[in-house]
């Protein structure tokens, strides 16, 4: 059951046809008429929902907030698909949740060869560029700054 203080997001006539739908004969589900019928709620429903969607995010930036809010109005918060590498969808969450790992896993894995000297010194390298311009800073300037 529908909770009554919440608005319906189907138009009058979407949901008549609905009825009408669920009144139909069941002999002869095939009929052209049953299709039709179909088409008609499949379009008109398309149709209801976009326009409610855009109703709540036009109310949304009237009222001056940001998208997020609009967003979770929509509720569309999370991805339920994800095409694989592959090229498969998958569908469950744990499914999609690997497939994000493997992905930036992938992605941030470093496949650079390290060098013998890098292996054996712990400190980051300190490499300049494009530096000629800047003059060097000596151990008393930064002691003085520290002292500020």
């Amino acid at each position: 059951m529908r909770s009554k203080s919440k608005e319906s997001k189907l138009s009058s006539e979407t949901l008549e046809l609905m009825r009408q739908r669920r009144e139909f004969p069941s002999a002869g589900d095939t009929s052209s008429e049953l299709r039709v019928l179909n088409k008609r709620i499949k379009k008109l429903i398309r149709r209801d929902l976009r326009r409610s969607n855009t109703r709540a995010i036009e109310a949304a930036i009237e009222q001056n907030r940001g998208s997020k809010v609009f967003v979770q109005q929509l509720g569309r918060g999370h991805l339920t698909k994800l095409r694989s590498a592959d090229g498969n969808i998958v569908a469950s969450k744990p499914e999609v949740l690997a497939e994000i790992e493997g992905f930036y896993g992938q992605l941030y894995a470093s496949h650079a060869q390290k060098s013998v000297a890098q292996l054996t010194d712990s400190r980051a390298p300190l490499i300049r560029h494009y530096t000629d311009d800047i003059p060097d800073v000596e151990i008393g300037e930064i002691r003085i700054a520290l002292a500020a």
